[in-house]
């Protein structure tokens, strides 16, 4: 029967960066709002409506709290980020809105990134800091931009969700929303499941099948297994450990379907067990 797989370990926390630091990059943040919006529209035009229309003050606002809350922490790893976090879900919300994936959107927010870092460097020169000191700042930085990109994934997902009208529909979302963490988009997560009568457990097991996969396999799962069978890499997610009851349902309903079963683990944690689970 399938093989357990081992989940790869969390990497280890990027050093803090001094706090003093911030005190040199707070007074950059007003240049650094009109260069990246000078940028980010010369490389992406389609973004030229937002940054110049009716909404251009919360496009401003949003990029001057996304700069301003990693200076923040940077002073102050306790800071509160309550509001970005809510403009940053809003971001994602209007491409969902406007059609896009987020793909153009988390581009955006690289490029973002690589102006900031070398600003970075423009102050390292100018004050003498070391090059440690700078590709500290650069980890931290880019660290913080797949923070940036997980909080518009939720609000991105959170308009798809919505649209979806189905139970399915909504649990494959919920199966994406897991495996794309972390960190889980928990907001997000917490609506689909009450929208799709589906609770979160506290850890969960993953399975990853072979193509082509039968469509007879949905019909013999538990009702709460989360499936997407339709991708070149199937895969469900069983909530909690595979028990002698699971066990027996998984292969009832595989009926000879090749499977690999990877190591029960905590939801933020399901990616790499089905990423180990793939490599067996």
């Amino acid at each position: 029967m399938p093989a357990i797989a081992q989940p790869p370990s969390v990497g280890e926390p990027l050093d803090t960066l001094p706090r003093e630091f911030a005190e040199l990059m707070r007074p950059e943040i007003p240049g650094l709002i009109k260069e990246i919006g000078v940028e980010v529209q010369r490389t992406y035009p389609v973004y030229a409506h937002l940054f110049n229309g009716p909404h251009s003050d919360a496009i401003r606002q949003g990029v001057e709290q996304a700069l301003a809350a990693f200076v923040d922490r940077v002073a102050d790893p306790g800071t509160n980020s309550a509001l970005r976090d809510e403009l940053l879900r809003k971001f994602g919300r209007v491409e969902a809105y406007e059609g896009r994936d987020l793909d153009t959107l988390q581009g955006a927010y690289r490029l973002g990134a690589r102006i900031a870092l070398r600003r970075a460097k423009s102050i390292g020169r100018t004050y003498n800091l070391s090059p440690t000191l700078i590709l500290a700042f650069a980890d931290a930085l880019f660290a913080y931009v797949e923070e940036l990109e997980a909080l518009s994934r939720e609000g991105h997902a959170m308009v798809q969700g919505r649209a979806m009208s189905d139970t399915a529909a909504l649990r494959r979302q919920l199966l994406h929303l897991v495996l794309a963490g972390p960190p889980l988009p928990r907001t997000t997560i917490a609506e689909l499941c009450r929208e799709s009568s589906w609770e979160l457990p506290a850890e969960c097991t993953m399975v990853a099948l072979r193509a082509p996969v039968a469509e007879l396999v949905q019909a013999g799962l538990d009702r709460d297994v989360l499936a997407d069978l339709s991708l070149p890499q199937p895969h469900l997610l069983i909530p909690g450990p595979l028990t002698a009851e699971r066990l027996a349902m998984l292969e009832a309903a595989l009926a000879g379907t090749p499977a690999v079963v990877g190591l029960t683990v905590p939801p933020p944690q399901a990616a790499h067990s089905i990423r180990w689970a793939r490599r067996i």
